[in-house]
């Protein structure tokens, strides 16, 4: 008996794995509710906008890879001294996900995960009484040198899941919700204050297959 549960468990996922997944190209867009962590970052949060697009590059079965580029507004707050100050950070964001589709007819639930890559193009500070931070405190992107287009850049890990609703070939509807997790300090140098990103992020996309 438990060689045929094997067998058949075994064909079923053979035949799964041998048909490729069609190419995709998706565009999504939604929120993200960020804030900081790390031992000097504040437990508040902000929200902002996160939009862009995915693409298939590689299918096999129920299992896919390919990177997406985003758009993601992210910050948080950080007191220093006797103030607190709101900052906003924009990125233009490259995760490289694999995502594993679970079976069904119209509605595939699928978990995705994977490295993420991000530039920032813009840092904002603004103070509860309005005044501006220390100087040193948020630093414009300068991609002058690949040093300084590193030093702004963030890098982290995504971890997500959602829902894709296909309509008879013609495309289909995602909801999709991930977990962003920045690994590099968002302040210059490394015994700089220990601040990092951190974003949940809901989009609602539709995406072409072919």
């Amino acid at each position: 008996m438990r060689r045929t549960v094997l067998a058949v468990a075994l064909a079923l996922l053979t035949s799964s794995w041998a048909a490729p997944a069609s190419a995709q190209l998706g565009f999504k867009g939604g929120g993200n509710l960020s804030r900081f962590v790390g031992e000097d970052a504040e437990d508040q949060t902000k929200t902002g906008l996160n939009f862009g697009g995915a693409f298939t590059l590689l299918g096999l079965g129920p299992i896919s890879v390919g990177p997406e580029l985003y758009y993601a507004q992210k910050g948080g707050v950080r007191a220093q001294a006797d103030t607190t100050f709101e900052i906003g950070l924009d990125y233009v964001e490259i995760p490289l996900l694999a995502r594993l589709t679970l079976p069904g007819r119209f509605l595939r639930p699928y978990v995705t995960g994977g490295p993420a890559y991000a530039w920032r193009l813009d840092c904002d500070v603004e103070g509860e009484d309005g005044s501006a931070p220390a100087a040193g405190e948020c630093v414009a992107a300068d991609f002058s040198n690949r040093d300084a287009a590193i030093r702004t850049a963030d890098r982290g890990l995504v971890l997500g899941g959602g829902l894709a609703m296909s309509f008879f070939n013609l495309g289909g509807v995602t909801l999709d919700a991930r977990m962003v997790r920045g690994l590099a300090r968002i302040t210059e140098g490394q015994n700089g204050p220990d601040v990092k990103n951190h974003a949940l992020s809901l989009m609602l996309g539709y995406s072409f297959g072919w």
